[in-house]
């Protein structure tokens, strides 16, 4: 199975993206975008495991540190838009600013992620979520696109959940298989 943690979005926020992932298809009718129901905030991709277990404990012992550290809701406040460079065609991005809560939350969860066993990735948390894959378009064409869209108000997250990705009759869906109370 492969599994991630993540923050979900209320339902505004979905919707909203749903209007810019409208507007994206028919200015990009080539690129793959995500379905509003999957969209997501991934805070540490745990990837192939058979080791589910170990992924709900880990997600339970994080949200129990955040409770007793912090205990305030993750501020999720997106504020840009961009693209990173793909070899099969760009990635499409709404990024989120990196607060205080939110990087404690997801270095608790990569720190009881790897105390039960996980090897995870290191790299730096660059907090965005990916709004089309595979998307082939001049620089300008993507920031005329891009000056056309209001990005969505900023939420109180309270929770994190454990998240399994997999194919459904051939669609790609995303499920939680757990949460984490962040309050």
């Amino acid at each position: 199975m492969r599994l991630f943690t993540a923050v979900r979005f209320p339902k505004n926020v979905i919707e909203s993206f749903s209007e810019i992932i409208r507007l994206g298809r028919e200015v990009f009718p080539d690129a793959r975008f995500v379905t509003p129901e999957n969209l997501h905030l991934t805070l540490v991709f745990i990837g192939e495991t058979e080791k589910e277990a170990q992924a709900r404990y880990a997600l339970e012992k994080a949200g129990e540190r955040y409770r007793r550290e912090n205990g305030k809701p993750v501020t999720i406040c997106f504020n840009s838009l961009g693209t990173f460079r793909s070899k099969g065609g760009d990635i499409f991005w709404a990024g989120i600013r990196n607060d205080a809560s939110l990087s404690e939350l997801q270095s608790l969860l990569l720190k009881e992620l790897a105390d039960v066993g996980y090897s995870v990735d290191r790299r730096a948390f660059k907090p965005h979520i990916t709004l089309a894959r595979k998307l082939k378009a001049s620089k300008e064409k993507i920031d005329q696109f891009e000056s056309r869209i209001i990005l969505p108000d900023s939420f109180e997250a309270d929770t994190a959940s454990l998240v399994l990705s997999h194919r459904r009759d051939g669609i790609l869906c995303y499920d939680d298989i757990a949460e984490t109370l962040l309050t």
